[in-house]
């Protein structure tokens, strides 16, 4: 090929990347995508479910399911300022923190399938 000889200097300008590994991307099939949702946004919905007056409530906390919202993790970025009972596939401890904070609980969908 002559590449490591004579033509050195065109490899080393025009295709600087000719040698060595380059990557490797997995199917998109088995890459779980996440769709992500912070509790303050949780929140708000919770504050607009009070205001239009039909909250679902058990305990007096309102139930809100993030699977229906079209999310599967829960992260911990705002405030939480009302009882919520959250049932989820996964969420970070900070977000847990946050809910039982305010008088909160954290319902994992795992769970409710082990049950």
């Amino acid at each position: 090929m002559g590449y490591q000889k004579h033509k050195r200097f065109w490899m080393i300008k025009y295709a600087p990347n000719w040698y060595g590994k380059h990557g490797f991307t997995r199917p998109p099939r088995i890459v779980a995508e996440i769709n992500s949702i912070n509790v303050g946004e949780i929140n708000e919905i919770a504050q607009y479910l009070l205001s239009t007056g039909n909250p679902v409530k058990e305990d007096e906390k309102i139930i809100i399911d993030v699977t229906e919202l079209g999310f599967n993790k829960v992260l911990g970025g705002g405030r939480v300022t009302v009882p919520i009972k959250l049932i989820t596939p996964s969420i970070t401890e900070r977000a847990r923190e946050k809910i039982e904070k305010a008088g909160g609980e954290v319902v994992l969908t795992s769970e409710l399938h082990s049950q």
